[in-house]
């Protein structure tokens, strides 16, 4: 299991189902009440800063690389390159 803190929210990544299945410890008090108050999702969500109407979530390993392909998501770029051309590509992160 992994566990991050951030300044506004938490994450907890990990099959909910096996750690509450440790025998000590608060995970299963924890996993409880997340489940209750309905804050168990079904993946994580990823949202792209160029395309934010556009979130995916992330169920499965395989899953980043099919919507993040470039580092973005998975539309098209069109951002202006220095030649004159729109960029052919899927999203990825820029300065723009």
């Amino acid at each position: 299991m992994l566990l991050s803190r951030a300044k506004h929210g938490m994450y907890l990544i990990g099959i909910a189902s096996l750690i509450k299945k440790e025998p000590h410890g608060i995970w299963p008090q924890v996993i409880a009440e997340l489940r209750q108050s309905g804050r168990i999702g079904k993946g994580f969500p990823i949202v792209c800063k160029q395309h934010p109407e556009v979130e995916n979530v992330l169920s499965t390993p395989g899953k980043l690389h099919k919507f993040s392909p470039d580092g973005g998501c998975d539309q098209p770029c069109r951002f202006n390159m220095l030649c004159g051309h729109v960029c052919p590509l899927a999203c990825k992160l820029t300065t723009r």
